[in-house]
């Protein structure tokens, strides 16, 4: 990536097939509880002296493209993503931009959507649905992931994507710097 800037930008769906427990993630789905005051429950619903739940299924209208990228480092990331090196990037306008010129340039612009931004992370116990805008929200047990991600979503929703998105953005010599650490 830092030689010859090939950045490989995969499916949303495809991250629920990982076998690392930091990458595995339904990115499609969330589901979370609401504490509900007694007096909006229907009366047959309630308990006595229980509390009350909303559930709720957050599902995205469609797959998309995705890149995740950690915007501060913590030891454990190396760990948990079976790391041997770490690229920090030094201009993050500059990669943003170039990130999101080459997905247009690569793909056709009018068919997708694009944005990048930093994840919330939530407690799926207790979360205000409102607060749920997928593909950014993430159950908590995340947060140490420090995530910001760049999305890429179709004007017209699709089920599934079935294959990654291949771009180059140029060398990063001027703006990033390979860290190996083991």
């Amino acid at each position: 990536m830092l030689n010859k800037g090939e950045v490989r930008i995969s499916q949303a769906s495809s991250y629920s097939d990982s076998k690392n427990y930091a990458i595995k993630d339904d990115e499609l789905n969330l589901f979370t509880r609401t504490l509900t005051p007694q007096h909006l429950v229907p009366e047959n619903l309630r308990r006595p002296n229980e509390p009350c739940f909303l559930e709720q299924h957050h599902k995205a209208k469609g797959d998309f493209y995705i890149y995740c990228l950690a915007e501060k480092y913590t030891p454990r990331l190396i760990d948990d993503f079976g790391a041997d090196s770490m690229l920090v990037i030094k201009d993050k306008e500059l990669f943003k931009k170039r990130m999101l010129s080459a997905f247009m340039e690569r793909m056709n612009f009018d068919k997708f959507l694009q944005t990048f931004t930093q994840v919330n992370y939530v407690d799926p116990l207790n979360t205000n649905p409102t607060q749920v805008i997928l593909p950014f929200t993430k159950h908590f047990r995340y947060c140490y992931q420090n995530e910001c991600r760049f999305v890429w979503a179709p004007s017209n929703f699709v089920e599934k994507l079935h294959e990654p998105v291949f771009i180059n953005i140029g060398n990063m010599f001027d703006y990033a710097e390979l860290i190996a650490i083991r």
